[in-house]
């Protein structure tokens, strides 16, 4: 299987609630029957308006007015093609990446606007899911940059972050790699 389980693990929820209707009802509990199919439809359409829902916080960290954001948030939904990731080709990666990057990347602006642990942390944790669902999605860190006021800032957030808060840089790489390690773990037993 060359495909990451960033995918699967997104579905879990969906996929256990689907199999306990299946396994109580006429349908198979084969992974494949109709519960298992709308559930996997209604899991992209959530992971649609969870990222949207992202998106949204995040330009209101920058006080951007909710017309401009309601406008931005129309043009990333039907003017892209995560719509149709949506919709027609569901189970597929794309509206999955487009919800975890929309995540970190608000906490990447939380960590930067009041450069608390908390955040930093689950900035990691959106980071290693974003990557345990494709790889290519670590670029995304290029972004993380602007999220600062300025160069300087986010230096000294850096150094402070190598320096005095090591403890919250090896809790964050921790939680990183326990999504890496599941990918890892995957394909070792592949």
């Amino acid at each position: 299987n060359k495909y990451y389980t960033g995918t699967a693990f997104s579905m879990i929820p969906f996929f256990t609630v689907a199999h306990i209707y299946a396994k109580n009802s006429k349908f198979l509990a084969d992974g494949y029957s109709k519960p298992y199919q709308f559930m996997a439809n209604f899991a992209s359409v959530f992971y649609l308006l969870f990222g949207c829902l992202g998106i949204y916080f995040l330009l209101r960290r920058y006080h951007i007015d909710r017309i401009f954001i309601a406008i931005v948030l129309c043009m990333l939904v039907f003017g892209t093609d995560v719509s149709y990731f949506t919709y027609v080709l569901t189970p597929f990666s794309h509206v999955f990446s487009f919800a975890i990057v929309a995540w970190m990347l608000l906490y990447a602006k939380k960590w930067a606007d009041e450069h608390s642990a908390k955040n930093f942390i689950v900035f990691c944790l959106f980071l290693g899911w974003a990557v345990m669902i494709r790889p290519t999605n670590i670029l995304v860190l290029a972004f993380v940059p602007f999220m600062f006021t300025g160069t300087q800032l986010f230096f000294l957030r850096l150094k402070q972050l190598f320096t005095k808060q090591w403890k919250h840089l090896l809790l964050g790489l921790g939680v990183f790699m326990l999504f890496l390690g599941f990918q890892l773990w995957n394909v070792h037993n592949q």
